[in-house]
């Protein structure tokens, strides 16, 4: 019997989405070692709708799901339904098979599982709480964006690496880089990472090479304004690079979490000052361990919003932090992708 829990305050089709999507989370409660196949989930019958019938081998079983301790009358209604089942084998409506008839409750005493195993009933207890939590590590497993942070390559301008980039086509080692731009080796290293999480630059064995959104960096550049500037081509590729895969890297994701975080802290008050948004940006990405003093947490949302500025999402006076046009259209546009991003990643079902 599972510990008591009180205060769950969740669907039943929610915990039902997840056995369905995830089988494997039901081999376990049903303590079943062989591969399960869904026959159908909210079934129609006759005397009701059962919630999940499933086969594996030569075995049915009957599931009913729960979120909330045994009652009585959740034993009368899984007969029935096992009834309904029978019924449907005699008549060669449903594949013929033993019907292992499952009741799955958040709690149970020692008393009700004898009244459910009078009636051939398994009764097995669960936690809605862990099904939830065993859901959210599946998702983080296979959805990078769950468990993606910001990352510190010690580049607080995304216009310092310029130099590196348009140096590539010509050079491609790190030792030949250095050399050329003039710059320390480790420096020259970090400058083709950021490189890579923009999506700027690849790396093929121990070589480096502009990808085609390098390329067309590089061609945009504006030869009349400093290599440390960007241009306004150079901005535009990258906004849409950012907003048409949010989730591509580290540094894409920390650069779009900052605009967020400024268009969400804006319902408090406006504009944004850097003392509220340091913390809160720490929060949301996912660095509250890492950047646990308020120096690291001021360095982290100072660097993220050095690059938000250089793209012209927002603008700074001060301390104060703002929106400009082109960063509200940014946003209406970021939620957009991350949407369809987040369904696919769910399966693409509704809600």
């Amino acid at each position: 019997m599972p510990r008591k829990r009180s205060g769950v305050k969740v669907h039943e089709s929610e915990i039902e989405d997840v056995l369905v999507t995830y089988l494997h989370i039901l081999n376990q409660l049903l303590d079943w070692p062989h591969e399960l196949s869904l026959v159908g989930r909210q079934l129609p019958l006759p005397s009701g709708r059962l919630d999940l019938l499933l086969v594996s081998l030569n075995e049915l079983f009957l599931i009913e799901l729960k979120v909330e301790r045994f009652k009585q009358e959740f034993v009368d209604q899984l007969v029935r339904y096992k009834n309904d089942l029978i019924q449907l084998q005699n008549s060669d409506s449903l594949v013929l098979g033993n019907i292992s008839t499952v009741l799955l409750v958040t709690e149970f005493y020692p008393d009700d599982e004898q009244t459910c195993r009078d009636r051939g009933i398994r009764i097995i207890g669960y936690d809605p709480e862990e099904v939830l939590k065993t859901f959210y590590e599946q998702m983080a497993g296979i959805s990078g964006f769950l468990t993606m942070r910001p990352v510190d390559l010690g580049v607080w301008h995304i216009g310092v690496a310029n130099r590196v980039l348009y140096s590539l086509p010509e050079c491609n080692t790190p030792d030949e880089l250095s050399q050329a731009v003039g710059i320390a080796i480790n420096t020259t290293r970090n400058h083709l990472r950021f490189g890579k999480q923009l999506g700027l630059v690849r790396r093929y064995e121990r070589r480096y090479f502009l990808t085609d959104l390098g390329t067309a960096y590089v061609e945009a550049r504006d030869q009349s304004l400093s290599p440390y500037q960007l241009s306004d081509g150079q901005i535009e590729l990258l906004r849409r690079h950012i907003v048409r895969d949010p989730f591509s890297s580290s540094i894409v994701f920390g650069i779009y979490s900052l605009v967020e975080s400024v268009f969400t802290l804006a319902r408090n008050s406006y504009p944004v000052k850097m003392k509220d948004l340091m913390y809160f940006y720490r929060d949301a990405v996912g660095k509250k361990s890492d950047w646990a003093t308020d120096r690291s947490a001021f360095l982290g949302a100072n660097a993220f919003s050095n690059f938000a500025v250089e793209l012209g999402l927002i603008a700074r006076v001060g301390d104060n932090l703002m929106l400009t046009p082109a960063g509200f259209r940014f946003i209406l546009m970021l939620q957009l992708h991350k949407g369809i991003r987040i369904i696919d990643s769910l399966g693409g079902g509704g809600p």
